[in-house]
């Protein structure tokens, strides 16, 4: 397929300089699978937006299209670097590709959690790369006016330790509570629920029911928020693909993902190769 450079409209999608700097990386990334993810991800919110008043229903449709692919630029890097478990996701199973994103905000909570909220990202297209600058670090007992810069953006780790009868045990976070507000703050009852109905989303926006027709109203800021999941996806893939070796926090972040996979089979909600089930009723 030929590269071609992202199309301008006159009514184009605004960008924030980080988002163009990140579409921008795109067309350094090596060829394959995750760099065409990442180019069409991209592709598909710009058309989303110029089809928000001709056509509402696909245009909520090509932005979710657009998620959907930059997750699956995710799991493709994982596999491509060689991520423990990484095998056991399936880039063509919607409820497999909707919780990426959530998995990525379920870490950035944590981080908020724990204070660490300073933290800045310098792109670099031309490489391309990402680097994280930790600042703020006289908040942590460091010095005014200086920033770390970690090695590679997520190559740091967050564990939990518990006082026992003989000591403490240091565990891995698994990010359960955090997947968990993530549900309870849209009003529902658990994440797996939560994946279910991102699932199905696509259903109830292009298909007819008993009571009628698909009739989508939506605000622009419906795809800009769609633009910045994308971003932060397309990001993501980049930060994996520039180390050399698995990062632990995006291992630890796998970890958590494919044992909320795992309960979402057990329930009944996917089979084993990320299918849906369908919904009885009996969750």
């Amino acid at each position: 397929m030929e590269e071609t450079n992202p199309a301008v409209y006159a009514d184009d999608l605004p960008f924030s300089a980080a988002q163009t700097a990140l579409e921008k990386s795109i067309s350094k990334l090596a060829p394959g699978r995750a760099k065409n993810c990442c180019r069409n991800a991209f592709r598909r919110v710009r058309q989303a937006w110029l089809l928000r008043s001709i056509d509402p229903e696909m245009a909520v449709f090509s932005a979710m299209t657009g998620e959907e692919e930059a997750a699956s630029a995710v799991i493709a890097a994982l596999k491509a670097k060689g991520y423990v478990g990484a095998d056991a996701l399936n880039a063509w199973s919607h409820p497999h590709k909707v919780g990426v994103i959530h998995m990525a905000h379920a870490v950035g909570r944590l981080l908020h959690e724990c204070g660490m909220d300073s933290i800045k990202f310098h792109i670099q297209p031309e490489t391309p790369r990402i680097d994280a600058h930790i600042t703020n670090l006289e908040k942590y007992g460091g010095p005014k006016d200086v920033s770390a810069i970690l090695n590679e953006p997520l190559n740091w780790s967050v564990k939990l330790t518990e006082k026992i009868e003989d000591g403490e045990r240091v565990s891995p976070v698994d990010f359960g509570s955090q997947l968990q507000d993530i549900a309870s703050d849209r009003n529902i009852e658990s994440f797996v629920q939560f994946i279910r109905q991102r699932a199905n989303e696509r259903n109830t926006v292009l298909y007819a029911a008993e009571d009628g027709i698909p009739q989508v109203k939506v605000q622009d800021g419906y795809f800009q928020s769609r633009l910045i999941d994308i971003a932060t996806l397309v990001g993501l893939t980049i930060v994996i693909l520039q180390a050399d070796v698995p990062q632990s926090i995006a291992q630890q972040g796998l970890d958590a993902y494919i044992k909320a996979l795992g309960k979402l089979v057990r329930r009944g909600v996917i089979d084993k190769q990320g299918g849906t089930i369908p919904d009885t009723g009996k969750m």
